[in-house]
């Protein structure tokens, strides 16, 4: 979800696959503004400490492959310099691997935030769409980011998107939040891929005590696996709109 084949900066092409702690495999990947990191059983021992990075096509090949296979079935894989291979029951997969070194990122995903929102995943969901459809054209391009705004007080959740032609739409929610009031933008579209990724029906998201760290979000049925949002600038002091993503 985070990678994007179309980014000149080789390791956002791609998931880094690099060793975890107790046995496991650590995937991660990201595209500078979203960050996704999910760990899995595995032994890992063949893979170098940084990592490797897999191009996102050879990723979807893959997935496509084990929803083939039996659950049961081992997972093999082989890997070079230069090259990977995935096997599978009966099935194989080989690809080239992407050159470069992934980033270090363990920062990000160790920040403490200390302010948490408690709140439906569904509904935070569908009022994220609903604020989006004021720029329902240009949403449809994957260039373009919905710049949402992001109010909280007092248990009280609002969200707004500024148009500069149809002006401002805002959807107000009620949540579990008593961290005081904090102010945010963030990039709309990217909020709601990760909240669909989410199994919980109720999920945290975490913010910083100024509203401009990285917002982290808590699935309690998936702890293997974390988000990570960067916010951005709010052009408006009441509102702003779309531009094309950098």
């Amino acid at each position: 979800m985070c990678a994007r084949e179309d980014d000149a900066r080789l390791y956002c092409q791609g998931p880094c696959f690099k060793p975890g702690p107790n046995n496991t495999l650590l995937i991660v990947a990201t595209d500078g503004t979203r960050l996704c990191e999910t760990m899995i059983k595995a032994d890992a021992s063949g893979i170098p400490e940084f990592g490797i990075i897999v191009p996102k096509r050879v990723c979807g090949e893959i997935d496509r492959m084990l929803a083939d296979d039996e659950p049961t079935d081992e997972i093999e894989l082989t890997i070079s310099r230069a090259a990977i291979s995935v096997r599978s029951g009966g099935n194989r997969i080989s690809s080239r691997l992407i050159e470069g070194e992934f980033p270090q990122y363990e920062h990000i995903v160790s920040v403490k935030n200390t302010r948490r929102l408690e709140i439906e995943k569904q509904e935070m969901l569908s009022a994220c769409a609903r604020c989006a459809l004021i720029d329902e054209e240009r949403v449809e391009k994957t260039t373009v980011q919905v710049e949402m705004r992001l109010q909280l007080s007092d248990s009280v959740v609002k969200l707004s998107v500024f148009n500069r032609d149809a002006g401002e739409i805002a959807e107000v929610l009620h949540a579990n939040w008593s961290g005081g009031e904090i102010l945010c933008g963030f990039n709309g579209r990217f909020m709601m891929d990760i909240l669909s990724k989410c199994d919980a029906e109720v999920i945290e998201i975490t913010f910083g005590e100024n509203g401009m760290k990285p917002i982290g979000f808590i699935d309690k049925l998936d702890t293997s696996t974390r988000f990570v949002l960067m916010p951005i600038a709010i052009k408006h002091a009441a509102g702003f709109g779309t531009s094309e993503a950098a």
